[in-house]
């Protein structure tokens, strides 16, 4: 994902954190966050609930890829998300975080295209 789609400031989190608009899945929390560009930005919180260093990096790459193929191709105004990962998520599988993440998207009306919702295995 190219770095104009990620969110890396701790001021923009606290940003995106401070609209109150929060969503709850099983595995992941999505915050969101209307911004003022032509395109979609994300974050990812992963906490030491999670795991150690190594459980949260492997979540936090699960979470990139999952993002990857749909905040290009996202239509209409720019939004932040933060995506919180829940200590459940460090023994889920890429295909229950991806899906998780798609019912989440959808609620939010941000979600993927019909061709990003493919996921590979």
């Amino acid at each position: 994902m190219q770095d104009r789609y990620r969110l890396r400031k701790g001021s923009d989190f606290r940003r995106v954190y401070s609209a109150r608009r929060r969503h709850d899945g099983a595995l992941l929390t999505l915050y969101v966050r209307p911004n003022r560009l032509a395109h979609a930005r994300v974050g990812f919180a992963v906490s030491t609930k999670v795991g150690g260093a190594v459980v949260r990096n492997a979540v936090k790459r699960r979470l990139r890829e999952a993002c990857r193929a749909w905040v290009v191709a996202l239509p209409g105004d720019g939004v932040d998300l933060v995506v919180v990962a829940r200590p459940e998520a460090a023994r889920a599988g890429f295909g229950a975080l991806t899906e998780d993440l798609v019912k989440l998207l959808s609620a939010v009306g941000a979600g993927p295209l019909e061709d990003a919702e493919r996921v590979p295995g």
